[in-house]
């Protein structure tokens, strides 16, 4: 149950992939309301409140549970790192995404 997790921006993308093909799955009033609590936790993340308990507990749940449940942040290794991936763990997870600058290879620490 980790809580700072390291990767490299390929391995984030398929997480993010497998996610958005599951989504793809669900009935269509389901995929409404899940974009909706997006929209509405996206919008208080960026203004400085990025938990919302009820959301948190029941849309996106699920997505923290499978990668441990306790996540805080993910450091990242690559300077141009996709937008829709960094919202997407900033929004479901309400993780906070590092970026490393460096080379991907030396795990961003260079």
């Amino acid at each position: 149950r980790p809580t700072f997790l390291v990767g490299l921006p390929g391995a984030f993308r398929q997480m993010v992939r497998k996610y958005t093909a599951v989504r793809q799955q669900w009935s269509r009033p389901y995929r409404l309301f899940f974009e909706w609590a997006w929209q509405r936790k996206k919008r208080a993340a960026e203004a400085g409140h990025p938990s919302q308990p009820l959301l948190d507990r029941f849309l996106f749940g699920g997505i923290t549970a499978s990668l441990g449940g306790r996540l805080r942040f993910l450091l990242v290794c690559d300077r141009n790192f996709d937008t829709q991936v960094r919202d997407f763990f900033q929004v479901a997870l309400s993780a906070r995404v590092l970026i490393g600058f460096g080379f991907p290879e030396a795990g961003g620490l260079v």
